[in-house]
């Protein structure tokens, strides 16, 4: 694996093998991907939260996902300039204890066609694993994963939102594929909360949705070749987000299902052993990610960290 980003080599020692993040190799290693000037860029951007509305969620550009990239390379908020990002996300909180997005809800789905401060459960969850992985110990990040534990049902995480008219693009009964990844996504990384009986319920509803992937299709997130396609960052409903979410839950470790999910991967993988981006999202072009011809390191270290908590 060329370990070229800084990021990368914080990966690969801290992760892969096992070295300290509170080391002072770590920590310059964090400094560095700060200085990248990528990064910089991102991190001016994503001071700016909330930032231009969402309109789609799987828009790879929007700072909702920026953000989620920095704490996916690693960065905590022991460097200050995340530290001022996560403080910007916290200011935004409804009553209940949700935290909130710069929405944009179509008339179509039940909004009213302008943008407003509200949540839903396709991107609340997001900022959750967003500042538990950047390191932030707050009894509001506590209360805004509360809030969102109290929707799951037994059928998994449905979507729903602060707007009174909203209405997602599934049946009412139906749990949301994608809520429910990002939802599991933060509960990954809450101390307590893998085992707990609401993981197992989303585990169940990601595991039941591949399991009947030949079936009657989920509105919007059919599992077929497009799901298959190794694609980052981890934006949307993919097999790559899929399972490096549900490889960090013993329910689905233990799952034969998901075993039949992982058996994707390794044939993509080239022969001198990294793996190339099948599909990217354009406004990454030019990172390492957003080309289709070479193997990426990062997406490289992505399977690899998925198959390293693999038995």
């Amino acid at each position: 694996m060329r370990q070229t980003d800084p990021w990368v080599r914080h990966g690969v020692e801290t992760d892969l093998l096992g070295k300290s993040t509170a080391s002072a190799a770590s920590r310059s290693l964090r400094e560095d991907t700060l200085r990248d000037p990528r990064i910089e860029a991102i991190v001016r951007e994503c001071l700016g939260w909330p930032g231009a509305p969402i309109r789609r969620h799987s828009d790879s550009g929007h700072i909702i996902h920026k953000i989620a990239l920095l704490a996916d390379l690693g960065l905590t908020v022991e460097e200050q300039p995340v530290r001022l990002i996560a403080d910007r996300v916290l200011g935004h909180r409804s009553e209940e204890g949700a935290l909130q997005s710069n929405l944009l809800i179509p008339e179509s789905f039940g909004g009213s066609g302008e943008e407003g401060l509200g949540w839903a459960t396709c991107d609340a969850p997001t900022l959750i694993y967003s500042l538990l992985r950047l390191g932030v110990v707050d009894s509001d990040v506590e209360a805004a994963l509360d809030h969102a534990l109290s929707l799951v049902r037994e059928s998994g995480f449905p979507c729903r939102s602060s707007f009174p008219g909203f209405y997602g693009p599934g049946r009412r009964d139906e749990h949301c594929p994608y809520a429910n990844l990002v939802l599991l996504k933060a509960m990954a990384f809450a101390p307590g909360h893998r085992d707990s009986w609401e993981a197992k319920r989303c585990v169940e509803a990601q595991l039941r949705h591949w399991e009947n992937r030949g079936g009657k299709k989920i509105f919007m997130f059919g599992i077929g070749s497009t799901f298959a396609k190794l694609k980052y960052p981890l934006v949307w409903f993919d097999v790559l987000h899929v399972a490096d979410v549900l490889s960090r839950f013993d329910a689905a470790l233990d799952d034969p299902r998901f075993t039949e999910m992982l058996s994707v991967l390794p044939p993509k993988q080239t022969e001198g052993g990294g793996f190339t981006p099948e599909s990217i999202y354009l406004p990454w072009k030019g990172w390492s990610w957003g080309q289709k011809k070479a193997p990426c390191p990062w997406v490289t270290y992505k399977v690899a960290s998925l198959f390293k908590r693999v038995p």
